[in-house]
C-alpha cells in the first residue's frame, strides 16, 4: 500500500489495504507470502499503526513490547484481517490491542506498546 509511512522493503510490508477506520480503531487486510507465523502477525499489527495520525512531530513508531500474544488457532489463509485499537496513550507512547481474523473468527490476539519518533 503506497501511502503507508513504513521504512520496510516491499517484501516486509504485510499490510494490504485499509477496510475500516474509526477514531481509535482500524481494520485492515494483510497479505503474506505464505501462511503467517505468530511473529509475522505481530509485525503486521505494528505496521497497521501507520494508519493512525499521531502528533505532528511523529513520522514513525517503534515497538517497545508485545504482551499477552496468543495464537488461538492455526491460520489457513495468507490474507487474514487485523483489527488494531488504541487502548491507552501517554504523550508519544501508545498501547494497542490487536486481533487477527480469519472468516470473522479471532485466530490471534495481543497487545503492542509503541513509541512515536521523528526520523
Amino acid at each position: 500500500m503506497e501511502n503507508l509511512r513504513l521504512p520496510h522493503g516491499k517484501f516486509l510490508v504485510f499490510v494490504d489495504s485499509l477496510l475500516e477506520k474509526k477514531s481509535d480503531t482500524v481494520r485492515f487486510k494483510t497479505h503474506f507470502p505464505f501462511i503467517p507465523t505468530l511473529p509475522m502477525l505481530c509485525e503486521a499489527g505494528a505496521q497497521g499503526s501507520s494508519f493512525f495520525s499521531f502528533s505532528p512531530h511523529c513520522n514513525a513508531a517503534v515497538v517497545l513490547s508485545y504482551r499477552d500474544v496468543r495464537l488461538l488457532q492455526k491460520l489457513r489463509t495468507i490474507m487474514p484481517q487485523i483489527s488494531l485499537s488504541i487502548t491507552n496513550s501517554i504523550g508519544d507512547s501508545y498501547l494497542f490491542d490487536f486481533e487477527v481474523y480469519e472468516d470473522d473468527i479471532i485466530v490471534a490476539s495481543g497487545k503492542i506498546a509503541m513509541f512515536c519518533i521523528t526520523i
